[in-house]
């Protein structure tokens, strides 16, 4: 995947402007020790979320509009610390004279690096730099934006897109038309869906990978682990996967590119299927499709008819099951 300026980078470059363009409001700061957790609950405010040093948490609000001060008051901002838990949460009051107001306001918090983080918003967009803990994020139309994550990620979202620079840990993320974007993940096991979003992954390290979608389409540059994908009508493009491979597809197209292959079932409806494996791979072939053809260079021993294939190749090995109805199957050597 060839990818231009990193936009983690960008967003770092970036955010000190974008969280500071209005007037503060508000500036606290609150006892915070690393390995604390941090919940923040608001309706439609940005959130951003900066790592600093030493053991408080400066919490800062920036407003911008109309009746920015009346506006700040109904927003009912307060911030509890309860235990080993500091809580950021507005209760916004009165709705009618809100939708004529046209204040909006920004939360910045810094905080250690160190800490477990969950957010919950409606509309409002979320960005946060590195963290290491457990990170949990829901937001209905906003976009979520991450650095580099030390621990499990949640994350989910209606319309909005995710994007993140590195994951490690195990990844559950979940969007209706919204699409994700990160450049590595490394952890035990990661979980998608989404219905029309795409899926766009530089590197992903698991045990497993599981991922669904309807129209969305999926594009991971390398896989190591086990993978399981899902989708009707998207496109599915893997490179250098090492682990088993089981995709389903109504319509999609299925290309991939075999490193290190295990068990492979594949079945599709009218998507073609391209496979690239190294020359000296060994596997049990079962192929049915609209049309078929395996590379010469391979050592085929079997038979191929005009929709089906059946054999060995390099002797047998590794089960590879193929099914497509009307969709083409190649097969060639790396």
């Amino acid at each position: 995947m060839t990818r231009a300026f990193p936009l983690f980078l960008l967003l770092a470059l970036a955010l000190p402007c974008l969280a500071q363009s209005g007037d503060k409001v508000f500036d606290e700061s609150y006892a915070f020790r690393a390995g604390d957790e941090l919940s923040v609950a608001t309706s439609s405010s940005d959130i951003y979320l900066r790592t600093g040093s030493g053991n408080e948490a400066r919490v800062e609000v920036f407003g911008r509009g109309r009746n920015m001060d009346e506006g700040f008051e109904r927003l009912n901002f307060r911030v509890e610390r309860e235990g080993d838990r500091l809580v950021v949460k507005t209760e916004r009051e009165g709705n009618g004279w809100w939708r004529n107001n046209r204040a909006s306001f920004d939360i910045v918090i810094t905080a250690p690096e160190r800490l477990d983080l969950s957010i919950g918003t409606s509309s409002g967009d979320i960005e946060v730099r590195d963290i290491e803990g457990g990170v949990s994020i829901s937001t209905s139309s906003g976009d979520i934006e991450l650095g580099t994550v030390r621990g499990s990620l949640s994350v989910s979202t209606s319309s909005g897109d995710i994007e993140a620079n590195r994951v490690e840990g195990n990844v559950e993320a979940s969007t209706s038309s919204g699409d994700l974007d990160m450049d590595t993940i490394r952890g035990t096991a990661v979980s998608f869906s989404t219905s029309s979003g795409d899926f766009d992954v530089n590197r992903i390290d698991v045990d497993g990978f599981e991922a669904s979608s309807s129209s969305g389409d999926f594009s991971i540059g390398s896989v190591g682990g086990n993978v399981e994908v899902s989708t009707s009508s998207g496109d599915v493009s893997l490179g250098d996967v090492e682990g088993n491979l089981q995709v389903s597809t109504s319509s999609g197209d299925l290309r991939a590119d075999l490193v290190k292959p295990g068990r492979i079932d594949i079945n599709t409806g009218s998507g073609g299927v391209r496979l690239r494996a190294p020359s000296s791979l060994a596997a049990d072939i079962d192929i049915r499709g609209g049309s078929i053809r395996i590379d010469r260079n391979f050592q085929f021993a079997g038979e191929i008819k005009d929709r089906s294939a059946e054999g060995r190749i390099g002797g047998g090995g590794t089960p590879m099951r193929i099914r497509t109805g009307s969709g083409s199957v190649s097969l060639s050597a790396r």
